[in-house]
């Protein structure tokens, strides 16, 4: 199991900002000693009660305190910010961490904030889908043509792109059965949130385990399926039985590394599995060639 520290805040504007910068270095630099393997930083705007940086800047110069460490957003809020600039914000944050970032997205809540960007309430999953689409196909690799319902890109090749092949593992945030499901069908795991109970979160697991299998895509902890999965494609025990038929030449996760790559450190990059917001990020992915049918295209 691996552990992660969530860098919250504590503080308002009353209290010199050097001093949450300070803390949160020490922090992090007392939590790799530990063996703490990731960092993780969330998003808000215009808060007047608890101060947030932004966490792409803060984690940048964090993962510099403590080279080893893993980074994830936690989250980023993705039905408000413009996916474009996102993407390359979050691409940025790779490079310069050596391919250690993890890309953790989700809706929100605050009237005010979507207030302030704009962002009608009937609109909001269908920004967040639409945004999540475009900035997986702007990390392809691939020219881009994009015409959607908030957002277009055309003719679109990003020189601007990870360091991490087909782009970084996405965890997708959200408490309601819906954004579970989301975070199934659309991303690489679920980032649980700290207010459901024990029993509500074993409930909240399944629900997501079981829309994998249902959309074909492969259990969270093995392989990614970053595209939606939405065609009909083999279940659990098919992926099983595959998984099983390649084990011996792709489970790596001590010697090796996630597609066979040459692990970058001792702490392999983040591998999606169910992590919990509040205090642990959960196991590394140990990832087999690319399972047949899984959409990987745009991610």
């Amino acid at each position: 199991m691996k552990f992660g520290i969530l860098l919250t805040s504590v503080y308002d504007a009353s209290v010199d900002a050097r001093v949450q910068r300070r803390q949160h270095e020490e922090l992090v630099r007392t939590a790799e000693e530990l063996g703490f393997d990731l960092m993780v930083c969330g998003q808000h705007f215009l808060g007047s009660e608890l101060r947030y940086f932004q966490p792409v800047p803060w984690l940048t110069h964090m993962a510099q305190v403590a080279p080893s460490m893993q980074v994830a957003t936690g989250i980023i809020l993705l039905s408000m910010v413009n996916p474009v600039d996102i993407a390359e914000q979050m691409a940025t944050l790779d490079v310069l961490t050596d391919g250690r970032a993890t890309f953790g997205v989700g809706l929100g809540y605050s009237g005010h904030e979507f207030d302030a960007f704009g962002v009608e309430p009937g609109t909001r999953v269908a920004r967040f889908e639409e945004s999540l689409e475009l900035v997986k196909a702007l990390w392809s690799g691939e020219k881009v043509d994009f015409a959607g319902r908030f957002h277009s890109v055309h003719g679109a090749q990003p020189s601007v792109r990870p360091l991490q092949e087909g782009g970084l593992p996405v965890w997708i945030g959200g408490q309601a059965a819906g954004a579970v499901k989301r975070a199934a069908r659309m991303g690489d795991a679920w980032y649980a949130p700290p207010f459901p109970s024990h029993a509500e979160l074993a409930q909240l697991r399944k629900l997501f385990l079981d829309t994998r299998d249902e959309h074909g895509c492969p259990p969270a902890g093995t392989s990614r399926c970053a595209a939606s999965c939405s065609s009909p494609r083999p279940g659990r025990r098919a992926w099983r039985r595959h998984w099983t038929a390649t084990a011996p030449a792709t489970r790596r996760t001590r010697s090796g590394a996630c597609r066979g790559r040459t692990p970058r450190s001792a702490t392999e990059r983040s591998c999606g599995r169910t992590s919990r917001s509040s205090s642990s990020s959960g196991p590394r992915r140990t990832a087999p060639p690319s399972w047949p049918g899984c959409a990987t295209s745009s991610a």
